[in-house]
């Protein structure tokens, strides 16, 4: 159909130029919508003609896309579950990086069709996916294999701190992350995932609802960079990855931007320290003897017989002994149960014993006056398998 035969004459100089930038097809069905909305084929002879250009200029820019999107894209944008970074520069020019890595990554040449970015690689012209969501500081893309892919606009705040120094700051120290209503203890371990340098490193946390409810798991974390901005990316339930651009830091404290991706909200990372009461000095000063336990199941089960121990167990007394040179003993009903190595997290409110990325071998510490109580958990017989419980064993 041609537009022309519509006797809209007064503008069509402009709308000439309009179908060259944006080609015939996707021009008709914008003008169309657009004359729709405004009447044009009963209204135009009305307007002025130079108000008439800049109505149909600002509803084609919305509708169709052409230089619009280009001009909502140019920028940087960070891939909030896997830290992949676009960065859109202007002259059609396109940087795939990651904050996963140090290396620069060139520039490759970009354009976007009918909703599609495409990227010219190697002489060749590739779909990188295609744009179902896109606002001034949200990005969705479809990519070819259906995944869908969120970015965010990154933010243009560069924290006075390196990446590097940044991540040794954090390793071996406890934090709380409080987003929204909910918030985790993240114990920063300096192991990395698999034993492998390049891979991240791990954290054991523990994760509490604002519905109550609670539990403990291992995540990785990382410190990743990109053009002087720093991101914070951590695994939720060791499956998706959640980045967050860090917008401030100091000595006790990082703000981050929301998980819930509210604009007007911020995630806060808290270091945690000791309270001054040293609870460790007066574990270590002597050895201990539990005087009750108490079982609560955690709804896990499993078919493994690894640490596992027999119900009957759990009637007889626990000796402990943590000594300063940071070794320590465990007795149960008079015999070795385990013996090794352990150390206190900077808050001093848990050890960990041997091995400190399997959370069985994590104990919580609550001192009293006379008295500790602690709690682990731990893997109990049970059907054809275990059944994971925590106990909660006084002594004195």
């Amino acid at each position: 159909m041609n537009y022309r035969q519509h006797n809209v004459c007064p503008i069509a100089p402009s709308l000439e130029r309009a179908e060259q930038k944006c080609g015939v097809d996707e021009f008709q069905i914008a003008y169309f919508i657009t004359s729709a909305l405004l009447g044009i084929h009963k209204r135009c002879r009305q307007l002025p003609i130079i108000k008439m250009r800049l109505i149909i200029a600002v509803f084609l820019s919305q509708l169709l896309g052409c230089s619009g999107s280009k001009n909502i894209l140019e920028g940087e944008w960070i891939g909030r579950e896997s830290g992949l970074v676009l960065d859109f520069k202007s002259e059609d020019r396109l940087v795939l990086s990651s904050i996963w890595k140090d290396t620069i990554t060139p520039a490759l040449a970009y354009s976007v069709s009918r909703d599609t970015l495409q990227v010219h690689r190697n002489g060749k012209q590739e779909i990188f996916g295609t744009i179902k969501f896109l606002k001034d500081d949200s990005l969705v893309l479809i990519s070819k294999t259906g995944d869908r892919l969120q970015f965010l606009k990154i933010k243009d705040v560069s924290p006075n701190v390196n990446r590097k120094d940044l991540a040794a700051k954090v390793q071996n120290s406890s934090w709380c992350l409080v987003y929204g209503q909910d918030s985790a203890r993240m114990d920063f371990l300096s192991t990395h995932r698999f034993d492998d340098n390049n891979q991240p490193m791990e954290a054991m946390v523990h994760y509490y609802w604002s519905s109550g409810s609670s539990y403990m798991d291992k995540e990785v974390w990382h410190i990743g960079a990109y053009n002087g901005r720093l991101f914070m990316a951590t695994s939720l339930n060791q499956m998706e990855i959640i980045v967050r651009q860090i917008l401030d830091v100091n000595d006790n404290e990082m703000v981050l931007t929301s998980f819930w991706l509210k604009s007007n909200e911020k995630d806060v990372l808290r270091r945690l320290e000791n309270d001054g009461r040293k609870p460790i000095a007066k574990l270590t000063a002597k050895n201990w003897q539990s005087v009750d336990l108490d079982t609560i199941y955690t709804e896990e089960s499993g078919n493994s017989y690894e640490d596992v121990i027999a119900p009957g167990l759990l009637s007889k007394k626990m000796d402990f002994s943590f000594k300063d040179d940071s070794t320590y003993l465990i007795l149960w009903d008079a015999k070795v149960w385990k013996k090794g190595t352990w150390f206190t997290t900077s808050d001093q409110k848990f050890i960990a014993i041997d091995d400190p990325r399997d959370k069985n071998n994590w104990i919580g510490i609550r001192a009293n006056r006379d008295h500790f109580v602690l709690s682990k958990t731990q893997r109990i017989k049970g059907g054809y398998g275990y059944k994971l419980y925590t106990l909660t064993i006084r002594v004195e």
